[in-house]
């Protein structure tokens, strides 16, 4: 029986492993535009999370920003601050950003850049989150 195990040296550090994310195709089925992605156990979402967590303690504890999630108007926020916080997890996890144009100009990931695109194409969005949330796209094959 062969014995199974995970060579931990194998892997590479988790801001330098990145996943392509495309979104737009051309007719050949090839990808021309998308997101380059870090993982969950990157720097840069982790700190995005414990922005998000340090934010959400402190709204809890306000009595004046605490929400009533048994009337429609509180749900609604619930769901306002959730996707507000996918999108600022999925901006923390996107490095670059290839195949998007404005005009003549080549679109870089800026925060700004990617909120609008997210809030255009909640798809994309979903499909950033997917993608950051398995963790196979960033181990070593």
């Amino acid at each position: 029986m062969t014995q199974a195990f995970f060579n931990i040296d194998t892997l590479v550090n988790d801001d330098l492993a990145v996943a392509d994310v495309p979104v737009v195709f051309n007719e050949d089925a090839e990808p021309i535009a998308g997101f380059k992605v870090v993982g969950k156990n990157s720097a840069r979402y982790q700190e995005a999370q414990r922005a998000i967590e340090i934010l959400s303690i402190k709204r809890a504890v306000i009595k004046k920003q605490q929400i009533d999630a048994k009337t429609d108007q509180g749900a609604g926020q619930f769901v306002d601050i959730n996707k507000e916080n996918q999108i600022r997890l999925a901006t923390a996890a996107v490095v670059s950003i290839y195949g998007f144009r404005s005009g003549d100009t080549d679109l870089k990931a800026t925060p700004e850049v990617l909120a609008n695109l997210f809030n255009k194409r909640p798809t994309w969005l979903a499909k950033v989150i997917t993608a950051i949330e398995a963790e196979t796209g960033f181990l070593p094959a």
